[in-house]
């Protein structure tokens, strides 16, 4: 069986996304893509699943179906998850939702830079507002702590607040 993928992350509000581009290009982040993200939640007895559709600002479309899992918790966390292309998003969605029954939608604008192994998100959420999200990819020859090290260092350059940390999902902060 394949392994999963390994992330340490973490989300928080972030009001200022036009301050947030100026900090990582000063980092020399660089800009990956930009895009629209439909993210579709299935019930799943463990974990989250969801199907993500996205859009990209060319009006490139592709879709992958997520499934992850990780603590709900205010500081950096570890996330374990599998990515799987998804040829024609509307059959799945259609199985998935008699199958396991569907939660809700989130639909989001993500620009994702890139800072070395760490992945960060600037997203306009529909309902909810902005937000930055940390993702260090952790892969062969990328450590804990030096991921770790490169979290806090963004943390630190974006003045992110402890208090503007969330603990869960969009869904979750959707009430779906």
């Amino acid at each position: 069986m394949t392994p999963p993928r390994r992330n340490i992350e973490l989300k928080a509000r972030y009001v200022d996304l036009a301050r947030a581009v100026e900090v990582v290009k000063k980092l020399h982040a660089r800009l990956d893509r930009s895009m629209t993200q439909v993210d579709t939640y299935f019930h799943a007895p463990n974990g989250r699943l969801k199907l993500r559709e996205i859009t990209t600002a060319a009006g490139a479309a592709s879709a992958e179906l997520i499934a992850y899992d990780r603590s709900d918790s205010t500081e950096f966390r570890d996330s374990q998850y599998f990515v799987v292309p998804v040829p024609d998003p509307a059959l799945l969605k259609a199985a998935l939702t008699a199958a396991c029954g569907l939660r809700g939608v989130v639909r989001k604008h993500r620009d994702v830079y890139l800072f070395h192994n760490v992945r960060i998100h600037l997203d306009q959420v529909d309902r909810l507002g902005s937000f930055i999200e940390f993702e260090a990819v952790i892969s062969e020859g990328e450590s804990d702590a030096t991921s770790l090290t490169r979290l806090d260092q963004l943390h630190a350059a974006l003045d992110v607040k402890e208090a503007d940390h969330e603990r869960g999902s969009y869904s979750d902060l959707l009430g779906i």
